[in-house]
């Protein structure tokens, strides 16, 4: 049985995260076709890259092909967010695949923005396939990887007394998790969006409700249909003078 995996995958290592992940695709990738969209893969190679430099010097975590051709391009986050521009520089920088995933912990929302070809996807929901694999290092590791990622992340909700959270418990990471908490259940009306993102040089997110910029009004009055009378000494618009 697999223990301790806190050792292998450390909450501040990502590519740690990262490289797990790939073996575990490579050792079996039937379990988590649906989920990373890879389409009937029965008797089909699946193949995985890590890190492969395209574009202008852009490096994605992981790059999963099907036969040869690429399906699934994936960013792993675990405590990290989402740099300028980076998932639409990374969809520049690998173009033709079929999926553009986001993993992130359920408990640290990651959101790629509205109108994004990314589509956000948890930790959890990726790996629970995996549990059940026929292979038993693969079922034991993402069992165990499961049970290390329910522990190792504060657990925010509503009922949260902040006078009890566990001693050692960063508090930026308590925050962030509470604000994750409330984003996954904004459910403003339309047209309101909500989206989630870190808050600058403070370092804290913030989940905000908007109203789409209205479009540009390009309605005109319409032109009066009555002919103008051309000015002249009769009809003239002119007030005459009085002597």
């Amino acid at each position: 049985m697999v223990r301790e995996l806190r050792f292998l995958v450390p909450l501040e290592n990502e590519n740690r995260w990262t490289d797990l992940l790939a073996v575990l695709i490579a050792t079996d990738p039937v379990p988590a076709a649906r989920p990373l969209r890879l389409g009937n893969i029965t008797g089909r190679q699946v193949t995985v890259a890590r890190e492969v430099r395209a574009g202008a010097g852009e490096r994605v975590d992981l790059e999963i092909f099907v036969d040869g051709r690429l399906r699934t391009v994936l960013e792993a986050k675990v405590l990290s967010g989402l740099g300028p521009s980076q998932l639409a520089r990374y969809g520049t920088a690998y173009p033709g695949a079929g999926t553009y995933l986001v993993v992130h912990p359920a408990r640290l929302v990651i959101d790629p923005g509205a109108g994004s070809d990314w589509r956000a996807i948890s930790w959890e929901v990726l790996l629970a396939p995996f549990t059940r694999s026929p292979n038993p290092w693969v079922a034991e590791t993402s069992a165990a990887w499961l049970d290390h990622l329910s522990t190792v992340l504060p657990n925010v909700n509503a009922h949260t007394r902040w006078n009890r959270l566990r001693p050692g418990d960063s508090i930026p990471l308590v925050m962030r998790a509470r604000m994750s908490w409330v984003y996954s259940r904004l459910k403003p009306p339309a047209p309101l969006v909500a989206d989630f993102m870190a808050s600058g040089g403070s370092q804290a997110w913030v989940a905000r409700i908007q109203m789409p910029a209205p479009q540009r009004d390009t309605w005109s009055p319409p032109r009066s249909r009555t002919p103008r009378r051309a000015p002249g000494r009769h009809g003239s618009n002119r007030t005459p003078r009085t002597r």
